[in-house]
């Protein structure tokens, strides 16, 4: 499990955590939940996955992102941390070309 748990001084592959803590108290948990509902994941899951290093090998799936997107309405790319989004966007870019060609 290398990688996956973040420390303070490590910056996060995605910024979700930081929107989500933005929202008022109560609006949290909802919001935690809501994802957790509609990505079909634990409500701990969630909260690991935003806890991914910036050096991790894990990666959120396309489609759970696009859910989060939603649900804080913002785009996909800004739910990535800036080091990495340009090669992230581009990889849904293409992701969603394809699916629409299906």
């Amino acid at each position: 499990m290398a990688n996956i748990a973040n420390t303070q001084d490590t910056p996060l592959k995605y910024t979700i955590k930081q929107m989500v803590q933005q929202l008022p108290y109560g609006g949290r948990g909802m919001v935690i939940m809501r994802m957790a509902d509609e990505t079909g994941n634990h409500e701990n899951h969630i909260r690991r996955m935003w806890n991914y290093s910036l050096d991790s090998e894990h990666e959120i799936k396309m489609e759970d992102l696009i859910v989060f997107a939603k649900i804080l309405n913002v785009s996909v790319g800004e739910l990535i941390h800036e080091d990495l989004r340009e090669e992230m966007v581009e990889r849904y870019s293409s992701w969603k070309a394809m699916l629409e060609q299906q």
